[in-house]
């Protein structure tokens, strides 16, 4: 699935956790995809969000409303 992936490298960032410590999500491989090639697997990029406090609507590009 596509994701702005930006926004949730600058959230994980912002909140001072590395990759690894959201290992209980998703492997740090699958963070990189996400974060820099903006690809994942919809029930990890949503739990990330939960996570992370983003809401979901901010991460999804516009295309899919």
């Amino acid at each position: 699935m596509e994701v702005n992936g930006y926004i949730i490298k600058q959230a994980r960032k912002n909140a001072c956790l590395t990759r690894d410590a959201l290992n209980d999500i998703c492997s740090s491989a699958d963070l990189v995809l996400i974060e820099e090639k903006s690809k994942g697997i919809l029930e990890v990029i949503l739990d990330l969000c939960m996570k992370l406090e983003i809401p979901y609507l901010q991460i999804f590009p516009e295309k899919f409303f």
